[in-house]
């Protein structure tokens, strides 16, 4: 087996990893294996941003809801404040 020196090229690294079948083996079981980190790393990651992202967006729509229920909140306010206005115009109306 030949040793790796600097003063190798590119093709004599090439043509070393060729001739020895181990290596070229162990090339594709690291590939094979990478791929399958990174299959696992989106089939583990994706759902729990999923869930995170659920999560927050729970969050966001009850603020919404709050500011739905504070909006409906006010506009019922300003209609009372409204009728009691028309009612007291009519009791001046009637008073007079």
């Amino acid at each position: 087996m030949k040793e790796y020196t600097f003063s190798m090229t590119f093709s004599d690294i090439i043509h070393h990893f060729k001739t020895f079948s181990d290596f070229v083996i162990l090339d594709y079981i690291l590939f094979l294996g990478g791929l399958l980190g990174i299959i696992l790393f989106v089939l583990y990651i994706f759902p729990i941003m999923s869930f995170f992202r659920e999560a927050l967006g729970e969050q966001k729509t009850s603020r919404k809801k709050r500011q739905m229920l504070d909006q409906i909140m006010t506009q019922k306010e300003i209609e009372e404040e409204i009728e009691r206005e028309i009612k007291e115009e009519e009791e001046k109306k009637l008073g007079i």
